[in-house]
C-alpha cells in the first residue's frame, strides 16, 4: 500500500520503492551506493579519527543527496529511516562486488 494523496511512491512500511520512480531513481541509487561505501570507510576511526570523521561527513551528504532526489521526483522528503534502510540494502552487494572479480574472488 503506498502513502499519501496521488499515490505517492513510499511504501507503508518506510521503502523507497525506486523502481516505480520516473526521473531521479538512479540518481538515489547511486547516493545509496556511495553512503553505503563511506559507511564501510568511516571504520578507518579506529586508525585514523580524522579520516574517519571525513567519511562520516560524505555518508551525510550521499544522504542528503537521496533527500533531495525523492523532493525533485515529487515525493516527499525521504525520511532517515528510508534513507538508512536504502543504504543497508546496498550492503551485500557491495560488499560481494569488492570481493569479487568476474568469477572468481579478489580474495583467493
Amino acid at each position: 500500500m503506498l502513502l499519501g494523496i496521488g499515490g505517492s511512491l513510499h511504501a507503508a512500511q518506510g521503502k523507497l520503492r525506486l523502481n516505480e520512480w520516473t526521473r531521479y531513481g538512479s540518481l538515489v541509487e547511486q547516493g545509496g551506493i556511495c553512503a553505503r561505501f563511506a559507511k564501510i570507510m568511516e571504520m578507518q576511526n579506529v586508525i585514523d579519527g580524522d579520516a574517519g570523521r571525513l567519511w562520516l561527513v560524505r555518508r551525510k551528504y550521499a544522504g542528503a543527496i537521496i533527500r533531495e532526489a525523492s523532493l525533485m521526483e515529487g515525493l516527499p522528503a525521504a525520511t532517515d529511516s528510508e534513507i538508512n534502510r536504502l543504504v543497508k540494502d546496498y550492503a551485500k552487494r557491495l560488499v560481494t562486488n569488492l570481493v569479487t572479480d568476474g568469477g572468481g574472488t579478489c580474495l583467493d
